[in-house]
């Protein structure tokens, strides 16, 4: 799914409600484990970045969830 949202918080809204939970822990852990990132929309998706390079990133598609590390 490739989305308009301007923040993570707003993306999560627009996800399906089955999916919600699921991302919801994706991005806790990303926030926890990726402290000196930064959590943006980049892509069309929620990522994190350190020195402006993405290193995760996350989406759900139209089956699936995708998870994307980086680096």
């Amino acid at each position: 799914m490739n989305s308009d949202a301007k923040d993570v918080s707003l993306y999560l809204e627009e996800v399906p409600e089955e999916r919600r939970d699921s991302l919801n822990t994706l991005r806790q852990l990303c926030l926890e484990y990726l402290p000196e990132h930064i959590e943006d929309m980049r892509y069309g998706m929620p990522s994190y970045s350190k020195d402006d390079v993405v290193d995760v990133a996350f989406a759900s598609q139209k089956s699936y969830i995708s998870l994307y590390i980086l680096r």
